[in-house]
């Protein structure tokens, strides 16, 4: 057979360039459809990095003006709310226990009243029976102390603001917001054919881009200083001393500042020289100078000295005698402590009450003479303001006879102490445990309303009373660790009523059990 001379034309030389067309194309088709895959994965993941365990709640048929109200919801096994140190050990201790948390807060960092309101003195609570000192708040406050550098009694404000971002970013179940905006809830009512209570279902929120969305949870933990989450659902307060029918009282919130060029060396030795048990110093803290401030005439009216409480800033030992401090003692009468404004107008009296202040210790204190105001801390110290009212209220019966309840959380032991709450009604003291009285789980939990939420910290139920002691946020960070504990016990059994957990012996044992695991303590019954 002649050789065909024109062998690209051949018959079957176009029928294979023709396949290899075909095949080119459908690859580059494939090739695309890849890209395009790759494409919207990655921008999937992008949208999941920025909102972990989001769900979009999509309503084709709502109209223009309810757009906000199909924003994104979120799904969390429990919500935190308020960045407070109880805020804190609470968020962190269900991280621990595998629980998809989100820790949200109006606040710009962590730590709450440690970190902006400048709280760097501890008040403790110890077991002082036969003249010993036993540590009553383990746990999670312990290991916060213990990364103090020496467990001091007045700690370095920055140290501490270290140790929450440290103890924070460490877990990864566990979000954290901040300069989030609590807007709304929405609750569930109770369904007495199901026989299930009203719960609280989610929180509506805005982040500082002005968008709103929602985060829903099985469970939520209000840790905000005012209960604010909790407020705003159906559970029941009190404001102030109202249980004792004095609801326009409260005890004073105090400003904290800072001072610069203290001789810490004549401090320690003007305290200890007082020779008074009341009365002290050591290397980082100081308390006294109580007969000398008597002297001190405000000129705000609103206003009032007491002895001061010093907390050292600056350590470095080998130059005590220009040390940075801040001092606890300025309380700011007639403030409204749940309006920012009032607390704002607040903060602007005391801090140029502040400025005479120190020049008044600079003329009157030994350790002050070349004392210089620095400023004053971002937030006020507020000591009280809503009290819940909930499954069982602490009172100061409890307090003086050191009950030890059955379903014990938390031990507390620091003295009874109302602060003044008018220029004519000044502190009083009354009672200082000694072995320590136990705080319950019911305590945590409202008596009524949602049943789904633990109130933890300064707002829990206690008496007006009782909260002069039990306010203290080593106690409340213990309370933060156990609601953690008690959520995820509840998750792991698919009990949704804290309030049938709360009344369940065997329920309440095995929490017990997790936090003396963890190294907290508590006395329980025989």
């Amino acid at each position: 057979m002649e050789e065909n001379p024109y062998p690209r034309y051949s018959v079957g030389y176009v029928g294979r360039r023709q396949r290899k067309a075909g095949a080119s194309i459908l690859q580059r088709l494939l090739i695309l459809l890849f890209v395009v895959i790759i494409l919207c994965g990655g921008l999937l993941l992008a949208f999941m990095w920025q909102n972990p365990n989001r769900l979009t709640a999509f309503n084709p048929f709502f109209k223009e003006e309810e757009a906000v109200d199909w924003s994104v919801i979120e799904l969390w096994d429990v919500v935190v709310y308020g960045s407070e140190p109880e805020g804190i050990a609470a968020a962190v201790t269900a991280a621990r226990q595998g629980l998809k948390t989100l820790l949200i807060s109006p606040d710009p960092e962590l730590g709450g009243l440690f970190t902006l309101g400048w709280l760097n003195s501890l008040d403790m609570s110890w077991d002082i029976t036969d003249g010993g000192r036993e540590l009553l708040t383990r746990g999670f406050f312990e290991e916060w102390w213990d990364s103090m550098y020496g467990r001091p009694l007045s700690f370095q404000v920055d140290s501490a603001l270290l140790a929450f971002q440290y103890l924070t970013q460490a877990e990864p179940n566990l979000l954290v917001r901040l300069n989030q905006t609590l807007i709304s809830v929405e609750n569930a009512p109770a369904d007495a054919d199901t026989n299930r209570s009203e719960r609280l279902v989610r929180a509506k929120f805005r982040n500082e881009e002005g968008t709103d969305y929602r985060s829903e949870a099985a469970f939520f933990i209000d840790a905000s200083a005012d209960a604010d989450l909790a407020a705003l659902t159906t559970a029941p307060f009190n404001f102030g001393w109202q249980d004792v029918g004095r609801a326009d009282v409260h005890m004073a919130p105090t400003l904290v500042f800072e001072v610069d060029n203290v001789n810490w060396v004549e401090v320690m030795r003007y305290a200890r020289g007082l020779e008074d048990p009341r009365f002290g110093a050591n290397e980082d803290s100081a308390w006294a100078y109580w007969e000398i401030v008597e002297n001190y005439k405000p000129t705000d009216a609103r206003a009032y000295l007491r002895g001061l409480n010093i907390g050292r800033q600056s350590l470095d030992w080998d130059d005590r005698e220009r040390s940075n401090v801040l001092i606890n003692a300025l309380l700011i009468f007639d403030v409204d402590v749940l309006d920012p404004a009032s607390k704002a107008l607040a903060r602007q009296r005391g801090e140029a009450e502040a400025r005479r202040i120190v020049d008044f210790l600079r003329n009157e204190a030994p350790g002050f003479a070349n004392a210089e105001y620095v400023r004053a801390a971002p937030q006020l110290y507020v000591r009280e303001s809503r009290h819940l009212i909930a499954m069982y209220t602490l009172t100061l019966g409890d307090v003086i006879t050191e009950q030890i309840f059955w379903d014990e959380i938390a031990v507390g032991a620091y003295p009874v102490d109302l602060q003044a709450v008018s220029p004519t009604e000044r502190e009083k003291t009354l009672y200082a445990p000694i072995r320590g009285y136990g705080v319950p789980l019911r305590s945590l939990i409202p008596l009524t309303g949602p049943s789904n939420i633990f109130v933890v910290g300064r707002s829990a139920g206690y008496t007006s009373e009782a909260h002069g002691s039990a306010r203290v946020v080593p106690v409340g960070m213990c309370e933060g660790e156990a609601a953690a504990y008690a959520v995820a016990y509840a998750m792991q059994r698919g009990i949704t009523d804290l309030r049938q957990l709360a009344n369940n012996p065997a329920a309440v044992a095995a929490i017990q059990q997790t936090i003396i695991e963890n190294g907290g303590y508590l006395r329980l019954p025989d």
